[in-house]
């Protein structure tokens, strides 16, 4: 069965990754993926992960860093499938060459790199890579469309509503930063009172 869904996406329909134009924002929005069959990693996984269960497998996502993969159980057999690189099937000693090529020879992999992550972590990583590109641009208003998303998801922490509220402040909403602010200080670990000097400081300039 698997023989015939790597014909079906990758040879048929041609799905692959976009090495040519790695960074383009459409690489990281599924309908266009669709359009194009040209993707990331974790887009491309993605759509296999649906097609797989689908057709009755057992599919998930796996956070390998830097370069995202699908597991996928087939008759009782676990295997991880990299649909960048047109459903190439990957063994643990593949993951940890893939994982040194682009954090260094001399970084191990861990084995926790190679567990399932949950639907909210692929969200995430998704706008993380949105994230970076639009701050790389300066694209204020898809930058903060990115920082806003991301402070909807259930496991959201300080760390994003603070990115948030900082680039809310400098587009120059004050009163929606200083409630982004007050949200971090609430989510923060210790709760300690510097914690909220941002919105202070934001608030005098109110006054």
């Amino acid at each position: 069965m698997i023989a015939h869904l790597h014909d079906v996406l990758f040879d048929e329909e041609g799905f692959t990754g976009n090495e040519d134009d790695y960074y383009n924002t459409a690489n990281s929005y599924l309908p266009e993926v669709l359009r194009t069959k040209r993707g990331l990693p974790i887009t491309l996984s993605l759509i296999y992960k649906v097609v797989a269960e689908r057709l009755g497998l057992r599919a998930w996502g796996v956070g390998l860093p830097g370069h995202f993969l699908c597991g996928i159980e087939v008759e009782g057999k676990l295997m991880l499938v990299d649909a960048f690189a047109g459903g190439a099937l990957l063994d643990a000693q593949a993951c940890e060459r893939l994982f040194q090529s682009m954090q260094g020879a001399d970084q191990p992999l861990n084995p926790r790199f190679l567990w399932p992550i949950a639907r909210s972590a692929i969200v995430s990583r998704m706008l993380g890579n949105l994230r970076a590109i639009y701050a790389q641009r300066r694209a204020t208003n898809s930058l903060l469309w990115v920082t806003r998303l991301r402070t909807r998801l259930p496991d959201v922490d300080d760390t994003a509503w603070r990115e948030h509220a900082t680039i809310l402040a400098n587009a120059g909403y004050v009163l929606d930063a200083i409630n982004a602010f007050e949200q971090a200080a609430r989510l923060a670990p210790n709760r300690e009172p510097s914690d909220r000097l941002p919105a202070d400081r934001l608030r005098a300039l109110l006054n």
